[in-house]
């Protein structure tokens, strides 16, 4: 009788420790899931305006996966449990990057007829003088004026 019970109790809690050990697998692999889908959706961004976040997104989803192949559930849940939450802030940076980069060239686009006006003008006001400034030869600036005409 006593074997008898100590059998069922060691029974017992072999399988309580498999369910458990059922239950993290399963998170794990839910969690390595929801977080490659949310990285796969927003991946192209994220990559192209904020790569260093890219890289460490990857390289976390890498290590949960190395953890879920050595069974170690509970690391691979830590390694990604925050994914989701990272992409979503992610986005709002992203879209704050493309604004500024977006920003950045609306002003050197408006600059740049001014700019380009002011070499034309130049160019013209040297191919007027009769002594060029030092090192610049006549052939120099007619490249340059040439080149700007092409434009």
């Amino acid at each position: 009788m006593k074997k008898s019970l100590i059998l069922v109790l060691v029974l017992g809690l072999a399988l309580a420790i498999a369910a458990c050990s059922g239950a993290k697998k399963n998170a794990a692999t839910t969690a390595i899931t929801a977080a490659e889908e949310a990285y796969n959706a927003a991946k192209a961004d994220i990559a192209m305006y904020l790569p260093d976040d890219a890289k460490t997104i990857e390289d976390a989803i890498a290590s949960a996966k190395a953890s879920f192949e050595q069974k170690d559930f509970t690391g691979a849940l830590a390694a990604v449990k925050d994914i989701p939450a990272k992409i979503t802030e992610l986005g709002a940076a992203v879209t704050a990057k493309k604004e500024e980069l977006t920003n950045g060239w609306t002003e050197l686009s408006g600059a740049m007829p001014a700019t380009l006006e002011a070499i034309k003008t130049k160019i013209d006001g040297l191919m007027k003088v009769k002594k060029l400034p030092a090192g610049m030869t006549k052939e120099q600036l007619e490249g340059a004026k040439g080149g700007y005409d092409e434009m």
